[in-house]
């Protein structure tokens, strides 16, 4: 592996670590490290987000080390997060860090 892949693979274990910013999530049924920005709190995301008009809902960004998922889940597929059914939004790589955005209607959460 080249000396860049070892060195970004180094600051992905220091961002996803349980002693730094990640804490232990249920995901799809297994339990996983990983850091969650929770911004349903956001006024203005549900003001823009046609998904939610005329709902409450719940929207979380998880940052994940790709190696810690069994597969990387597609969009537009239901998973569940902390025993709550979400729905995908947006599943990236980025380096061998995956930012998964979920949404979700209060209803169900």
């Amino acid at each position: 592996m080249s000396e860049f892949k070892e060195l970004i693979k180094s600051d992905a274990d220091i961002f996803i670590n349980n002693d730094e910013f990640a804490e232990e999530h249920e995901f799809n049924g297994q339990n996983i490290k990983c850091v969650v920005d929770d911004f349903s709190s956001v006024p203005s995301f549900f003001k823009s987000n046609a998904n939610f008009e005329g709902l409450l809902g719940r929207a979380i960004k998880i940052y994940v080390k790709k190696d810690d998922l069994p597969e990387v889940p597609a969009n537009n597929v239901e998973i569940t997060f902390d025993n709550k059914p979400y729905l995908v939004k947006s599943s990236l790589d980025n380096m061998g860090i995956v930012e998964i955005t979920i949404e979700g209607s209060e209803f169900c959460l």
